[in-house]
């Protein structure tokens, strides 16, 4: 990203859910977590993305679902 550009960082920020940048901060918290107080945890994936996983994922099912409903509706006609 060019972070010098502040349209292009707001035009961003309104894409993450959480609404803001993530900071150095939100990292060394899942990372204390996961040395300090996790003891049962194994062979996860964690993402400190503000959200922006799950938006996505999100928006590609709505898609597939969208898209499988139209085909099906074709191939009953």
């Amino acid at each position: 990203y060019n972070l010098t550009n502040t349209k292009k960082i707001s035009q961003e920020i309104q894409k993450i859910p959480m609404g803001r940048l993530g900071k150095t901060e939100d990292v060394c918290e899942l990372v204390d977590f996961i040395i300090n107080k996790s003891k049962f945890t194994t062979g996860q994936k964690f993402f400190v993305d503000g959200g922006m996983f799950m938006y996505w994922f999100k928006m590609e099912i709505l898609f597939f679902q969208n898209y499988f409903n139209k085909l099906l509706i074709f191939l009953t006609l």
